[in-house]
């Protein structure tokens, strides 16, 4: 049984300030007979921009696949710095972001990090580069086989048709199908009331998902899926099922009444 897996989750949780459900570190994917899907396209608010920095200073950026999030980028502790951002969007505008490069201290080495969370322009992004001290670093996609100093999105930008997503809901799973030929990467995420965010996914590949929803897993809200392709992301979301909006009764609640 093929499984999709989320390299990046745990460390992304405290920064986005989401909760991971189990399924997180991976969820197998298998066939549904009868998907459906009533999704719409939302506008993003919010980019998420992760890489590792590797050689001094900045001989190459990895980067992971670029993600939105209708949720509106938060005050950052890690901005500032003699590192920045930028990113040229649809229009030709430029925002520039400085930022201070995270350490992660392994038991014999210390890896640098790169993890932002930015404003995301409604035009659009069109490129991204990152520099050093005012120097362009090369960057990496993981799905390129060489880095370049500039990341150019590709045109057109994905579409509702694009993604194809199918999204099946049961009282103790979701399974999800998509386009993963031209959006190999995608975030799912359950948006509670009051805008509580819980992880069943992030970057999961393959074109298929079945992630397991827990018991105690909050009722009403709705799906929010980030595909991408690499530099272009399609933001979705999807209500939930009419009969899975509201909370089941309590046990004793249901127990009938005892006479002495």
């Amino acid at each position: 049984m093929k499984r999709a897996n989320s390299p990046f989750c745990s460390r992304l949780l405290f920064y986005l300030g989401i909760l991971a459900l189990p399924a997180c570190s991976g969820v197998a994917a298998v066939a549904s007979d009868a998907p459906t899907t009533a999704a719409r396209v939302v506008g993003a608010k919010s980019l998420r921009l992760i890489g590792v920095i590797r050689g001094e200073p900045c001989s190459e950026i990895r980067l992971q696949p670029l993600q939105l999030s209708s949720r509106p980028p938060q005050q950052d502790q890690r901005q500032g710095g003699d590192n920045e951002v930028r990113i040229t969007d649809g229009n030709g505008a430029v925002t520039s972001l400085p930022f201070t490069v995270m350490i992660a201290q392994a038991r014999s080495f210390a890896s640098k990090h790169i993890h932002l969370n930015a404003p995301y322009p409604p035009a659009g992004v069109a490129a991204i580069e990152i520099l050093h001290n005012g120097q362009p670093c090369p960057l990496r996609l993981p799905s390129a086989a060489t880095s370049s100093l500039k990341i150019t999105a590709p045109s057109p930008p994905p579409t509702l048709a694009t993604a194809s997503l199918q999204l099946e809901e049961s009282s103790d799973q979701l399974h999800l199908r998509w386009n993963s030929h031209d959006l190999p990467w995608l975030d799912a995420i359950h948006v509670a009331p009051g805008d509580k965010r819980f992880v069943l996914s992030l970057d999961a590949r393959g074109g298929e998902l079945l992630a397991p929803i827990p018991d105690q897993f909050p009722a009403g809200g709705l799906w929010e899926m980030s595909l991408s392709n690499g530099v272009n992301a399609l933001l979705l979301q999807i209500p939930r099922r009419k009969e899975l909006m509201e909370a089941p009764p309590s046990t004793e609640a249901q127990q009938p009444n005892r006479r002495n």
